[in-house]
């Protein structure tokens, strides 16, 4: 049985330094089990970053 990923919301990401975006973002990324769904900064860099790691903005 194929069980969907698990989405993950992160709140309060800096775009260019941070336990976030250096740490957590990359793991997360490596295990398939997740999704990154959500991340929120300021509205218009969270787009940005999204948008740099290959994601979809909803």
């Amino acid at each position: 049985m194929t069980l969907d990923p698990i989405r993950v919301g992160i709140i309060a990401v800096h775009p260019e330094k941070g336990w976030a975006i250096t740490a957590h973002i990359p793991a997360l990324r490596q295990l398939a089990q997740f999704r990154i769904s959500a991340i929120r900064y300021r509205y218009e860099i969270a787009k940005v970053r999204l948008r740099s790691m290959g994601e979809a903005h909803r």
